[in-house]
């Protein structure tokens, strides 16, 4: 039975075979093995109790009979042996090892030799013949196979020497090919040099290696990859090897250029909406001088007027089109939908630009069936579309040439087809996939300068799309003229009741009672002078306390409120006030009027109680159909 001693000797014994970070092993006077610990069993590739009475000439076939000798010297002479270097070979015929190696004498009771241990230190950098490393890189490339990216190491002369399998699942090569560690031949032709360049000046100056540049993968596709690379140092500092990893980076880049090229859009936009916003500022300038001057007569002065209205009208569709394509981005472009004679919208919108078209030296001509042609569509937002169409037409097309606007059913009798040709610059292909892209805009050379945001089109693409359409431009090449084509689905005419009231009418024969709200006096100032003009009565108030003291001197038949008023309430207090303090008879016909046009604002005015919501400023036929709709409603409560 043995001592306590002798136990805790045979733990520690145990503790030192299972834990040691070397090889380990025990042989008898014979030479055959007694004992191995799992670190160079490992090495061996052979299970721990395979060993045990194998001859250590069985284990390590070269180095069995210089082990052996200097293990019978150990024993013989009782003492350990110097350090020695051996190359050893595994059972299994899997390489040569380079290592150091201890022998020391195990003894028993009597200070007899009974054992002698051999202590194997491997040397971890050192790759044997066979491509197989020490556990350390066994473990290295056990982790490497893990890890989605690819995973490479190189000598210390930049020379790839091992590549993960990650690289047969992104090339297709097999691991055994000939050029497997030849990645040169993957990489994007542009991008070799450049590579090559900064990995040769890593290796030389020793610095982490970071570079970006495409690989080709097994689809033949290239993809932006990223690969990086340190180097591992000796103990005096020299480069022992290279470890690195290339990780596919291309949603990356892709996400980066789209910001990039967000930003850039934004700042164009920017640069351009200034220049815009310009060029009608000054010309209004221009205008306000002449018509104060004091030798202005009446004949400069009706041409001065007429050049100041298209200048404001022109800075109006500025900031539409800077509203709509916000309202684009946001998802919150708003239509209303009711059926409408889509040739009697395009006739009009045609008949509309006739004058330009005449100055301007154009044929516009306009083409449809006899029949109408019905949609469900919001009129306003669809002449806004054809408008866009026909004036984009007139704009790029030299003087003497022709604009035809057609308007026809298709060949199936599914959908309403608008046309608008014109023999004028034509597109590039590029220009026609970038068409309907906001801010772009025909980079014609030499041609006239034209102004616009290059919003338009893309507005127009997303109308047409809330419509259940599509558009489509088509150009046979530069100076070979454009032709756009609007598509939507067809309906049946509607039928209309006897008893129907048309309330689109701006008949403004009757002079209507107008109580016009508005906290900035210049723009009150100037929607007062245009209803005084149009024959109405009106009393201006600048706050909600103004137009309560206004109310109980009079009852107008309309209220045009701004909702963003001075004082201790906003439009939309006032309303709801008003509604609270009256019955609902008595109540005028209530608009809001902001700049505000989303459809949160529109929702809040009229759960506030308006009747409508009209953008500012606001468009003279709007506040006519406004006022003609306030009579129909005092119309109808009087005869109720």
């Amino acid at each position: 039975m043995s001592t306590p001693t002798e136990q805790s000797n045979a733990l520690a014994l145990d503790s030192l075979l299972s834990f040691a970070p070397i090889g380990l092993a025990f042989f008898d006077p014979a030479g055959g093995c007694i004992r191995i610990n799992d670190y160079l069993a490992h090495i061996n590739n052979l299970p721990a109790d395979e060993h045990l009475g194998r001859h250590i000439s069985d284990l390590y076939p070269s180095a069995g009979p210089v082990l052996e000798k200097k293990i019978q010297q150990v024993f013989t002479e009782g003492e350990p042996s110097p350090l020695f270097e051996l190359h050893i070979t595994t059972q299994n015929g899997l390489g040569k090892q380079n290592s150091s190696i201890c022998l020391f004498p195990v003894t028993g009771a009597d200070n007899a030799v009974t054992e002698v241990g051999a202590a194997i230190f491997l040397h971890q950098n050192q790759v044997t013949e066979e491509g197989l490393h020490t556990p350390h890189e066994l473990a290295f490339r056990h982790l490497a196979e893990t890890l989605p990216q690819v995973v490479w190491t190189s000598d210390p002369e930049g020379n790839i020497d091992y590549i993960s399998p990650q690289w047969s699942d992104l090339t297709g090569l097999s691991a055994d090919s000939e050029n497997y560690t030849q990645i040169n031949d993957f990489i994007h032709p542009d991008d070799r040099a450049s590579t090559e360049e900064a990995w040769q000046a890593s290796v030389a100056n020793g610095e982490i290696y970071d570079h970006t540049y495409r690989l080709k993968n097994t689809a033949g596709e290239y993809r932006y990859h990223t690969a990086r690379a340190v180097p591992v140092r000796d103990q005096d500092g020299n480069i022992s090897k290279w470890y690195g990893t290339t990780t596919d980076v291309e949603d990356q880049k892709r996400i980066e250029l789209s910001y990039k090229q967000a930003t850039e859009s934004k700042d164009m936009f920017i640069a351009v909406l200034g220049h815009e916003l310009r060029n009608p500022l000054a010309a209004i300038s221009t205008h306000y001088e002449v018509l104060n001057h004091p030798n202005v007569d009446e004949t400069q002065r009706q041409k001065s007027l007429k050049q100041l209205g298209e200048q404001i009208k022109q800075l109006s569709g500025l900031i539409e089109d800077t509203l709509d394509a916000s309202r684009l981005t946001s998802g919150k472009l708003r239509v209303e939908k009711r059926p409408c004679d889509i040739s009697q919208l395009v006739e009009n919108a045609v008949d509309g630009y006739s004058i330009r078209a005449r100055e301007e030296d154009l044929t516009l001509n306009f083409q449809a069936p006899t029949d109408a042609l019905w949609i469900d569509a919001d009129p306003v937002r669809i002449s806004q579309c054809i408008n866009n169409l026909i004036s984009n037409s007139l704009k790029f097309t030299d003087p003497g040439g022709k604009v035809q606007v057609s308007v026809a059913e298709s060949a199936d009798h599914q959908s309403v087809e608008i046309t608008v040709q014109d023999n004028g610059i034509g597109m590039k292909p590029d220009e026609i996939e970038s068409l309907f892209k906001p801010f772009e805009q025909s980079n014609d050379a030499g041609h006239r300068s034209k102004e616009g945001l290059g919003l338009g089109l893309a507005v127009v693409h997303k109308i047409v799309e809330l419509h259940d359409g599509h558009i489509q431009a088509k150009s046979e090449g530069a100076g070979k003229g454009t032709s756009v084509t609007m598509a939507f689905p067809a309906i049946d005419k509607p039928v209309r009741t006897s008893g129907s009231n048309d309330t689109t009418s701006t008949s403004t024969t009757r002079t209507a009672h107008i109580l016009l709200i508005d906290d900035d006096e210049s723009v009150a100032t100037s929607l007062a002078l245009f209803f005084e003009l149009e024959g109405h009565e009106v009393t201006v108030a600048h706050c909600a306390g103004s137009a309560f003291k206004a109310l109980e001197q009079g009852h107008p038949d309309i209220i045009f409120c701004d909702l963003t008023l001075e004082g201790d309430k906003n439009g939309w207090e006032f309303a709801e006030q008003l509604l609270a303090e009256r019955e609902s008879a008595s109540i005028p016909y209530l608009v809001a009027l902001s700049g505000h046009t989303q459809k949160e604002y529109r929702e809040k005015s009229a759960a506030a109680g308006f009747d409508e919501h009209l953008s500012k400023p606001p468009v003279p036929e709007e506040l006519r159909r406004s006022i003609v709709k306030a009579r129909h409603q005092a119309d109808s409560r009087r005869s109720g």
